[in-house]
């Protein structure tokens, strides 16, 4: 019997399967799809309706009604026959229908409970694309990484690419950031940015349009994309608890790779200064022990980079009054980009109720607590540090590590309560400026003191007071002042003409919310010094048990340590086999693109990659966030890491700085950052240096280079290459 054939004019009439039906549908939006026709359960056609294709060949492959539905794919379960002749169509479409007798189609239906009458079977006919190069494009890595589109792609037709019969290229393309790199294997090809950013695009359309993360097929003949297919992926299991990473902020304090060590740590600083608050501001309601699993994973650790886990961010501001808001701001002073809020747990009334009342008593009572804060703390570490200059014995080391954490950081959440005081009081002054005027900053002291270091004394002295303060001061395996004197010496010669612009005195400020914001960020500048002579107590005492663990023999080497975790050390044993492939999992790490936002589902997937590369965009003209008024000229100097380079007259380029940078900042032009925002250290130093700034540049270390002139316009956040 024969049947006109069902096409775009009249599809939606029709049952023919989904996989048919999208296709239509693509055609309908306009993207590029081979031309096609469908035929239904045991049809045939007139063949001179082919005549209207104009091609030779074509593919013959089938739409059940059941195919690639959210539950039953049917994927590689059904025959495709490509390269069909035109006088052989009508056979292979009746081959289709039978597919549904195949043994390996039967045993799917078994699997998935059913019935084979159920079943019914729908052919597509379709020009055939003789490919140069096809693939597969997930719009989540299946993984489980939410935000990951992943694209295999291979020689010839796509049958060879999803049977994994030749060599192929996988890319994978982080959604938030537009950054992706690739991993090749032999000889397998590569797309060009043209054709890459074509797929990602449809990808992304695609997967708006149906609404579910997508398993696209395509093909590229001639330079021109074709897509084949679109379903749902169906592996990915949406009741599972969703993850959201993000590193604003946060990659200030950790940039780069972080080991072991310091991660476990700050971990367990997070989890105990969170968990503190919570007590604080619900007067330790018994419901507290609900969210235990939420305070332990306030940050987390992907590819040996640091991350806040920011859903429980996210849950632990809606415990706040005004959560919204709160929120909102609390974006903006962290610098978070994407601001779409995902929570994992809901607040009751009853502890509602309590915080609204402890937290503006908290926020009432703030600079009466930090000043009593600062003064334990300076009280405190004298005492810790003698402790650990004695001790010797990991097991007592050890104590003195529980104490620590027990008389400090279970106090140190009141700088968090500092912090939304700061981020409050700054959103609603009017005048920006007046945070430039603020004077006697603790992060400004070390640039200003290290000029009058003469002799032994002096430096003696120094390393006292900032022996801590150094880029990466939180990574607890950072070479310090204090660990390693002669990195003071480099210092005092290199930077011994640093002009650095302080403010006399205070301008006299009456209204109250800006006494108030310039109190919070002087207070907020004053407990990260405290924080970072904090960590140089603990970095100190497990180098001292890396030194007994290298004469017990269970590391080769002190500063092995900091490849352990604190239960690792806790446990202490024989960890020279754990500690060489740790060292070669985070070699591995350095070669990965740092994404600033990652999405897991269920559960954090570290990546071990092969061959990486990265594919970027560029533009004569970058924007960013202008943190400081001025407009500086300049060659390009990209700075990674810490080091002891002429900055005189330059443009200095980074991913992120911390207070350590300051040496670098006084001697420059101006600054651009990847990362930052209006309260970060870059914006303050900058601002309190007089240096023009401009943070939240993506991918500057990428697109600009080390001697390219630029004019910068911080206060428009504008920067244009001049050659």
């Amino acid at each position: 019997m024969i049947l006109d054939y069902v096409d775009c004019s009249n599809y939606k009439k029709y049952k023919i399967g989904t996989k048919a039906t999208r296709l239509f549908r693509m055609k309908e939006l306009g993207i590029n799809v081979p031309d096609l026709i469908c035929v239904l359960k045991d049809k045939t056609i007139n063949l001179s309706i082919l005549e209207k294709f104009n091609v030779k060949k074509y593919a013959i492959r089938s739409s059940g009604n059941l195919e690639d539905n959210n539950n039953t794919s049917f994927a590689g379960q059904f025959t495709t026959y490509l390269n069909v002749a035109k006088n052989d169509v009508n056979n292979k479409i009746h081959q289709c229908f039978m597919d549904s007798n195949l043994e390996n189609v039967r045993d799917y239906l078994k699997e998935k409970n059913i019935s084979k009458n159920a079943l019914n079977m729908n052919v597509i006919i379709q020009k055939q694309i003789n490919s140069d190069v096809s693939g597969v494009c997930f719009t989540a890595n299946p993984k489980g990484i939410l935000n990951e589109i992943v694209i295999v792609v291979g020689r010839g037709l796509g049958n060879n690419v999803v049977e994994d019969k030749i060599d192929v290229t996988t890319y994978y393309y982080n959604k938030s950031d537009g950054k992706c790199y690739y991993e090749k294997t032999k000889d397998s090809p590569e797309l060009d940015e043209v054709h890459l950013n074509k797929i990602v695009e449809t990808a992304l359309r695609l997967e708006k349009e149906f609404k579910f993360y997508q398993d696209i097929e395509f093909a590229i003949e001639n330079s021109e994309v074709y897509f084949l297919q679109s379903r749902n992926i169906t592996t990915l299991d949406m009741n599972k608890e969703k993850i959201v990473l993000d590193n604003s902020n946060i990659v200030e304090s950790y940039p780069g790779i972080s080991l072991p060590l310091t991660q476990s740590f700050a971990k367990e600083v997070y989890y105990k200064i969170f968990k503190q608050v919570l007590i604080r501001i619900t007067s330790n309601d018994k419901s507290v022990k609900d969210y235990e699993t939420m305070l332990q994973n306030m940050v987390t650790s992907v590819n040996g980079r640091m991350y806040y886990q920011i859903s429980n961010f996210y849950d632990f501001l809606n415990f706040l009054p005004f959560h919204k808001k709160i929120i909102s701001v609390w974006q903006e002073s962290l610098g978070i980009k994407d601001k779409k809020i995902t929570r994992n747990h809901k607040i009751g009334f009853r502890i509602h109720s309590k915080v609204v009342r402890n937290f503006f008593k908290l926020l009432k009572n703030n600079i009466k607590e930090m000043d009593g804060l600062l003064k334990f703390i300076e009280d405190f570490l004298p005492i810790a540090w003698n402790r650990v200059d004695k001790e010797n014995s990991v097991d007592v080391l050890m104590n003195i590590y529980d104490e620590l954490m027990k008389e400090i950081i279970l106090k140190w959440d009141l700088t968090l309560v500092n912090d939304m005081y700061a981020f409050l009081y700054v959103k609603f002054v009017k005048n920006k400026n007046l945070i430039s005027k603020i004077n006697n900053l603790e992060s400004l002291k070390p640039a200003l003191l290290i000029k009058n270091i003469k002799t032994e004394a002096d430096k003696k002295k120094y390393i006292n007071l900032y022996g801590d303060r150094i880029l990466e001061e939180l990574k607890l395996e950072t070479k310090t002042y204090r660990t390693n004197p002669e990195l003071l010496d480099q210092h005092i010669e290199h930077y011994k003409d640093i002009e650095v612009n302080n403010p006399k005195n205070d301008i006299n400020i009456k209204n109250a919310i800006e006494r108030r914001a310039i109190a919070g960020i002087k207070y907020r500048e004053a407990s990260r010094l405290y924080r970072a002579r904090i960590y140089g107590v603990a970095r100190a005492l497990f180098l001292k048990i890396g030194t007994e663990f290298c004469k017990m023999g269970y590391v080769r080497n002190q500063r092995d340590i900091f490849y352990l975790t604190i239960d690792e050390i806790r446990n202490a044993k024989n960890y020279i086999d754990l500690i060489d492939s740790r060292k070669e999992e985070y070699e591995n790490y350095k070669d990965l693109k740092c994404f600033s936002r990652l999405e897991f589902l269920g559960e954090i997937i570290n990546i071990n990659p092969r061959t990486k590369n990265s594919n970027n965009r560029y533009s004569k003209t970058l924007y960013g966030i202008g943190t400081s008024e001025g407009i500086a000229e300049g060659e390009i100097l990209i700075i990674e890491a810490n080091t002891n380079v002429d900055t005189v007259g330059k443009i200095i380029v980074t991913k992120t700085t911390d207070p350590g940078w300051i040496f670098l900042i006084s001697k420059a032009n101006g600054i651009i950052a990847e990362k930052g925002s209006i309260l970060s250290h870059t914006a303050i130093i900058s601002r309190e240096l007089g240096k023009p700034a401009i943070v939240g540049v993506d991918d500057a270390t990428e697109i600009l280079k080390n001697g390219q002139r630029v004019r910068i316009d911080a206060k428009r956040g504008i920067i244009e290459c001049l050659n």
